[in-house]
């Protein structure tokens, strides 16, 4: 229940947080040392990230869809990788220069590991009461 790195790229509903990291940056190696040692206290070995070194093809995948979201908060400047950790979540969301705040990523890997999904039975249940909301529409 630990991660690693891996040359795969996390496509969005595999729900685990991609941390794509520069591999040269310092501040990165230690940020990500911090990740490690969370993920591996994690109630039940939950398994919450997969690592992906950057530079690299797979970590421009998983930072393609996120790149508008980058650009906007960088003010419209193009998001520069180069000593810099981004987590995207399994919903899409990215959270950037986490080397300078690991800790909105290892909130972010507490809140998965601790906080059950629905079951089917509760989400169909839900659904059913929600139904006339779509009628509406």
């Amino acid at each position: 229940g630990t991660s690693r790195t891996d040359g795969e790229a996390c496509p969005l509903g595999t729900g685990l947080i991609s941390v794509v990291y520069d591999r040269r940056s310092a501040a990165c190696l230690q940020a990500l040392d911090l990740v490690r040692c969370r993920e591996g206290c994690l109630p039940g070995g939950t398994r919450t990230t997969r690592l992906v070194e950057w530079p690299g093809a797979a970590a421009e995948e998983v930072l393609a869809p996120a790149r508008g979201q980058l650009r906007e908060r960088n003010l419209g400047q193009e998001y520069e990788m180069a000593g810099k950790m981004v987590a995207v979540l399994p919903s899409g969301l990215a959270l950037p220069d986490c080397q300078e705040d690991v800790m909105q990523l290892i909130y972010e890997m507490e809140s998965m590991s601790m906080v059950a999904p629905p079951t089917p039975r509760t989400v169909a249940h839900t659904e059913g009461h929600l139904a006339w909301l779509a009628a509406l529409q």
